[in-house]
């Protein structure tokens, strides 16, 4: 039997939304600075590649610099697919208007 720090939330409770205590200080300075990109996530291609190419797209048309969106791309590509959405939400705003 686990114990409870042994638990893994995977239900999409509280330990799936990112916050601002687990975003990397640079991410957060750069949202507060140049504000959430708005792209397409939800109904389109769920290849991660795809899904980092159209956040990159999204945050470049929104004025952030190229060091910024390595910095986004790297915290994406830094753990799993599951990881790579919640960034994605936490950086974009979905055009058709899904909030996880």
């Amino acid at each position: 039997m686990q114990s409870e720090d042994e638990k893994v939330d995977r239900g999409g409770g509280l330990g799936a939304v990112m916050t601002a205590l687990t975003r990397p200080l640079e991410i957060e300075e750069a949202l507060e600075e140049y504000g959430k990109g708005t792209c397409k996530l939800v109904g389109q291609d769920g290849n991660a590649f795809a899904i980092i190419g159209r956040v990159r797209r999204s945050l470049k048309r929104q004025g952030w610099p190229d060091d910024k969106l390595s910095l986004v791309q790297d915290e994406m590509m830094s753990s799993d697919y599951d990881h790579l959405i919640r960034t994605a939400f936490e950086v974009c705003n979905d055009e058709g208007g899904f909030r996880p």
